[in-house]
């Protein structure tokens, strides 16, 4: 029992040694906040968010997002100290994103007449298959992909009236990929959290 625990022990540690970048959930939330934000002011719902004040709003919640994320980077590195990037994780999240984008673009194009979302079942299946071997991180992921595969699947647009499915709107299908992403980076600092928290500085 002792040994298998000290090989989880030892494999979270390698796993969070070789994507601590990517682990530091709270540099990222503010700034996919934002985002998320951005994107609903273009989806149909959104409308209300338009005018000066709006805009005025949008610059200042950027500026914020900064901030913050300025501070959780500097916090990170002040509990956890820092580690070369791994080339290796850039390179695989590069792929897993053009992937996607490239499936969204491709069915986009193809304009299928389905009460169903292709994007959405696109984005959602890539977003499984990463998860797969995404170790600690694999449990937000598949949640978010089944999640997105389920609510591509129901014909959400008839049901609302509308003759397309919600996330076969881009700024829709946007706006819950950069939600699905705060929650993944919140995750993130969590495991990150867990496997150095009681290790500060030397266990990075």
């Amino acid at each position: 029992m002792t040994s298998n625990v000290s090989a989880e022990r030892i494999e979270d540690v390698r796993f969070v040694s070789a994507h601590y970048e990517m682990l530091q959930g709270l540099v990222v939330a503010p700034g996919m906040l934002v985002i998320a934000l951005l994107m609903f002011a273009a989806t149909p719902s959104g409308a209300v968010l338009e005018g000066a004040g709006w805009r005025f709003g949008v610059v200042a919640l950027g500026v914020l997002a900064t901030a913050l994320a300025t501070l959780a980077a500097r916090r990170y590195r002040e509990r956890y100290g820092s580690v070369r990037p791994h080339a290796g994780v850039g390179s695989r999240y590069a792929l897993v994103s053009f992937v996607a984008l490239a499936g969204v673009l491709v069915v986009h194009l193809l304009d299928l007449r389905t009460d169903a979302s292709p994007e959405g079942l696109v984005v959602s299946a890539v977003v499984v298959v990463a998860g797969l071997r995404a170790g600690p991180l694999a449990p937000p992921l598949i949640t978010a992909g089944v999640v997105g595969a389920v609510a591509s699947a129901l014909p959400l647009g008839r049901w609302a009236g509308t003759d397309v499915h919600p996330l076969s709107q881009m700024a829709v299908l946007l706006t819950a990929v950069a939600l699905a992403q705060v929650v993944i980076a919140v995750w993130c600092h969590l495991v990150l959290r867990r496997v150095l928290g009681a290790h500060p500085a030397a266990g990075a």
